[in-house]
C-alpha cells in the first residue's frame, strides 16, 4: 500500500502544513502527528 500525505514545516511562522491521505480521518492522523512531534519536540503543541 503507498501512502501519498506530506507534510511541511515553516520554523519561521511556526506553522505546519499537513495533507492528509484521501478517506483518512483528520482528527486520527492529527494524533499520529503530534505523537511524532513529540518525539523531536516533547513541548510540541497542535492547535487546529
Amino acid at each position: 500500500m503507498i501512502m501519498s500525505a506530506a507534510a511541511t514545516v515553516n520554523f519561521m511562522t511556526q506553522k505546519m502544513i499537513v495533507e492528509f491521505e484521501e478517506g483518512k480521518e483528520p482528527g486520527t492522523v492529527m494524533k499520529d502527528v503530534l505523537k511524532a512531534c513529540k518525539k523531536v519536540e516533547p513541548d510540541c503543541e497542535i492547535a487546529l
